[in-house]
């Protein structure tokens, strides 16, 4: 059988509040939200407000963050596998632009091919690296709302116990402690069988964050 269902599962997660934005639902369900290291109410994310909790927080409308600022265009790198046009092209090409730190271009063209192919196979793959390019350059609050977005995209694809993990780490770098270990916590409860890299990277962040 599959992993029984838990006031921490992902379906149930709601999408992270940032500094200066409006608050976020709580996770677990609408009757008793679990707490974290308090027994007050439910942790707050960047307000003392309690805001109201629906009934399916995690499918709420996406964050609205002011967009980053665009990486100039720039030309296709030319030989790479999979040549040629098409989502699968440009998809190779952002993804060399990140291997090689070129993490503007990179997230440029994950952009572009996330606009261009919004419903291609490699749409949650686009969208993890498009976190990367902005968690590698430690701007984490964008890098939240892309492994969101992948994660959500396709919660069953072999890149979402990564989506997750990464949010997870981009909330712990934004402060925003109960929902970074809420989030981590459910690597494991929804992927128990995930590979030892992400399981280990998953538990030392639990550990750090004393979740």
């Amino acid at each position: 059988g599959g992993p029984s269902a838990n006031p921490l599962a992902p379906e149930q997660l709601a999408e992270p509040a940032f500094p200066g934005q409006a608050p976020a639902p709580q996770f677990g369900t609408s009757a008793s939200p679990p707490q974290f290291g308090t027994s007050a109410s439910p942790p707050q994310f960047g307000t003392t407000a309690s805001p109201p909790q629906p009934a399916n927080p995690f499918d709420q409308a996406p964050l609205h963050l002011p967009a980053p600022a665009q990486a100039p265009q720039l030309p296709p790198l030319a030989g790479l596998p999979g040549g040629g046009e098409g989502p699968r092209a440009m998809y190779d090409a952002s993804y060399q632009n990140f291997l090689r730190n070129d993490f503007g271009a990179a997230e440029n063209g994950f952009r572009s091919f996330l606009a261009t192919y919004p419903a291609d196979q490699l749409t949650s793959n686009a969208q993890y690296w498009l976190g990367r390019t902005h968690f590698e350059r430690k701007q984490f609050e964008p890098a939240a709302k892309a492994f969101l977005a992948g994660y959500k995209k396709d919660k069953k694809s072999a890149i979402a116990p990564d989506a997750l993990l990464h949010l997870g780490l981009s909330l712990e770098q934004l402060g925003e402690k109960d929902a970074a270990c809420s989030t981590l916590r459910a690597v494991i409860q929804q992927f128990p069988d995930v590979s030892g890299k992400i399981k280990q990277d998953t538990a030392a962040a639990i550990k750090r964050g004393r979740c």
